[in-house]
Order: structure tokens, then sequence, then C-alpha cells
């Protein structure tokens, strides 16, 4: 439901902007540049949700133990950047 009702301001932000364009004399609504900032400023988001779940593997003694799998550190790393990414599009 929520998801719902975040891609419907998002639908009708990106329609206002859209519309900006096509008529040149309309002002951008605060609401539509408010959605337009979340879509542009939404990837600076996501490392920081890599770093707090990092962090926490750190915090909960967990870390090492995924670092000595035999995966490289960069594969946990982009992985656990993949999971925030859609952790952060889902939500």
């Amino acid at each position: 439901v929520a998801a719902f009702y975040f891609l419907a301001l998002l639908g009708v932000g990106f329609r206002f902007f859209i519309e900006s364009f096509v008529h040149t004399d309309w002002v951008l609504p605060p609401l539509a540049s408010l959605v337009v900032a979340l879509i542009f400023g939404s990837p600076a988001l996501v490392p920081f949700l890599t770093m707090r779940s990092l962090a926490e593997e750190r915090r909960l003694g967990t870390l090492e133990t995924l670092l000595a799998a035999p995966v490289s550190t960069t594969a946990v790393v982009a992985g656990k950047w993949s999971a925030s990414y859609l952790y952060f599009l889902l939500v």
C-alpha cells in the first residue's frame, strides 16, 4: 500500500516535471520539485544504506565470517550495495 502511494506520488511529480518543459510559462509546483529531488537524489542514499549494513555486520561480529568466505571483498561490498539498492527500490 505504501509503495503504491509512493509510486503514485512519483508519477504525478514526473508528469508535472515533464509538463514544465512543454509549457515554459508554467512553474513547477513545490510537490513536484520534491518528487524530482527524490528521483535524482535517491542514488546518494544507497551508499549510506550499504555503509550501515557493513557497519552492522561489523558490530554483530559477523563481518569476519563473511570475509572469510571464498569470495573477494569487492564481491561482498557489491552484494551489499545491490541488496541496499533493491531494498531502496522496494521501499
